[in-house]
């Protein structure tokens, strides 16, 4: 969380403002305009009958003039109504109180953790249809969708939020989707392939549309608070406050002692974002509604006008998908703890780290590591 967050007004914002101060300046002179001509047939009008000059024919042409200005003092105030809502749409994004939005954000999450520490699912969800639904959580989820990598990257229906009136717009789009979960529908993934490190091998993403990951930004502010209590004690990736810094710093720590285990297991999950059971997550993920996890799940990916159904995995490419990854890989550490416990006081000097999808278990000998070896082989499964 980052309290002192601010979005200055952009190059295009100034340029809405702009727009919205010259319609409002047109509508001052057409309005002034109209109502000057409007008073002048009305004093022609009444010139005419005193001097009784006022025929048929005169008339046609007054009221031709007098349909004539109120049209024109229609489409004025059309021209009105317009600059107003350009200038309130990007007013309205610029004058949101992040801080204030960041606070009731993370008092609900506080409670989450609270419920979920205290096994009350019922209240656990209450607190989490209760984010969803509040206005701060939603503009924080459309601020995490353009501020994150990637934020100008479209999705399959090509659109691209540019300007505080789309960012308003898509606050507005939020809410009408947190309101009916059980009518939503994911679009497809956009496919698109990234270099994989160093190497010529190509990874594969999956990119949702700019809606799509706002729904799954602010789903993620209510399941990441009973994830992160639930995870194991020495998973480092993709949390709150952990990095591969604090992975290392545990594994030296673990290593750097006279009698620390002499032998290491390397384990790398292979292809774990694209292999990941759905029936597993729909059962597993803390979700208040799991239609919408559903919907993520089976959106299928759209590849050079391919379309291809997803049976298994979660892309990676969404917002969410990182926690859906932990939430599979979560018990890990417990399992192998268990299987492994201490003799008479003695450690078996069996310990796991792990960062995402990559992970290292020691033993004081090989029988240990190829014990848990396939300890870990069968959880996988």
């Amino acid at each position: 969380m980052n309290p002192g967050f601010k979005l200055e007004k952009s190059t295009e914002t100034v340029k809405y403002l702009g727009i919205a101060k010259k319609l409002n300046n047109l509508w001052v002179e057409q309005n002034f305009s109209i109502k000057r001509q409007k008073n002048n047939l009305n004093n022609m009008k009444i010139n005419m009958m005193k001097n009784k000059q006022f025929n048929v024919n005169l008339a046609l042409v007054y009221t031709k003039f007098l349909t004539l200005g109120n049209r024109l003092l229609t489409d004025a105030i059309q021209v009105r109504r317009i600059s107003l809502d350009v200038k309130q749409n990007a007013e309205s994004w610029h004058n949101i109180d992040w801080r204030k939005a960041e606070k009731d954000l993370n008092d609900i999450q506080e409670k989450i953790v609270i419920a979920t520490s205290n096994d009350k699912n019922k209240e656990l969800y209450k607190l989490q249809w209760k984010l969803i639904e509040n206005f701060s959580c939603r503009a924080l989820a459309v601020r995490k969708v353009i501020t994150n990598t990637g934020g100008k990257t479209a999705g399959t229906d090509g659109i691209v939020w540019k300007s505080p009136k789309d960012y308003w717009q898509a606050i507005n789009r939020l809410k009408e989707i947190v309101e009916l979960p059980n009518e939503y529908k994911a679009q497809p993934l956009r496919r698109v392939y990234i270099p994989k490190g160093n190497t010529k091998e190509m990874r594969p993403l999956g990119i949702p549309t700019m809606i799509d990951r706002a729904v799954q930004a602010i789903y993620h502010f209510a399941i990441d608070p009973v994830v992160e209590t639930k995870s194991d004690p020495n998973s480092f990736g993709f949390r709150k406050g952990r990095s591969t810094h604090d992975a290392i710093t545990a594994i030296r720590s673990l290593l750097d002692k006279r009698t620390h285990p002499k032998w290491i297991l390397e384990a790398d999950i292979s292809k774990c974002f694209d292999k990941i059971n759905h029936d597993f997550l729909l059962k597993h993920t803390p979700i208040c509604h799991k239609n919408v996890l559903k919907e993520w799940l089976k959106s299928g990916v759209l590849e050079e006008l391919n379309f291809i159904e997803t049976e298994e995995g979660t892309p990676q490419g969404g917002i969410i998908s990182p926690t859906l990854c932990n939430i599979a890989l979560n018990g890990i550490e417990s399992l192998i703890r268990d299987k492994n416990p201490n003799r008479k006081g003695i450690s078996s000097g069996v310990h796991i780290i792990r960062y995402a999808d990559d992970m290292i278990i020691t033993g004081k000998n090989p029988e240990l590591i190829l014990k848990n070896k396939q300890i870990l082989a069968d959880f996988l499964k």
